[in-house]
């Protein structure tokens, strides 16, 4: 309990839908593979407990010892806070709580990383080097830092309306979520009973190619 308040909320909420995910899957009560079960995991690094930590210790850096008034609204450091804001422990702790012994990392890939996390797990999967994957994402886009970067942009919506594909859209709306999958190969889901709500019949990756960096462009996505 101690640990709660310097840890990164992205990494809690993604253990309580990867927790969720394998009940729904069948595994509440019944065992399973732990040790051939890795994660996958879609997230940005960067938050509001992470910017607030640094802000402390560049206060010192550049101004000198912090005032008592500022102190007390900032986060201590502790020795949880390290890993508490690292996006990288995100599928760490899931891993480290849940006992599963494959791999787990965390990957990168801006508006696509819970898509790329499921390639990459189908990818293990037919490589037949793990027996199941935990694959998903989480948004939680409430850093200040993120909000003043896609206005400095002119990204956002100033109608706050989202239109994609449409000539009346003026911008992006942020969203939040989080979301996680269990994925195994057909044959082993049937064998095992799971709880089995759809098939990957294929996936594919897209390309932005030399376009506005930040913008998708077409020959790239097709």
């Amino acid at each position: 309990p101690k640990s709660m308040a310097a840890i990164e909320p992205v990494q809690l909420l993604s253990l309580e839908i990867a927790r969720r995910a394998l009940s729904d899957a069948g595994y509440a009560t019944r065992e399973f593979d732990r040790a051939s079960t890795s994660v996958i995991f879609g997230a940005e690094g960067g938050n509001d407990l992470a910017g607030a930590l640094g802000f402390r210790v560049l206060y010192k850096q550049l101004v000198g010892e912090v005032p008592s008034e500022l102190d007390a609204c900032l986060p201590q450091h502790t020795e949880d806070t390290f890993p508490g804001v690292l996006a990288n422990v995100i599928a760490g702790r899931i891993a480290n709580r849940l006992d599963l012994g494959g791999f787990n990392y965390t990957v990168d890939a801006a508006c696509a990383s819970s898509l790329y996390a499921v390639k990459l797990a189908c990818d293990e999967l037919w490589s037949f080097r793990s027996e199941a994957m935990l694959a998903g994402g989480i948004s939680r886009p409430d850093c200040h830092y993120t909000q003043v970067g896609f206005s400095q942009l002119q990204a956002l919506s100033p109608t706050g309306c989202c239109a994609p594909f449409d000539e009346r859209a003026d911008g992006l709306v942020v969203g939040e979520g989080a979301g996680i999958l269990v994925l195994k190969r057909l044959d082993d889901a049937l064998r095992n009973q799971d709880t089995i709500h759809a098939l990957i019949k294929g996936i594919g990756l897209s390309n932005d190619m030399r376009g506005n960096l930040l913008a998708p462009d077409s020959e790239g996505q097709v």
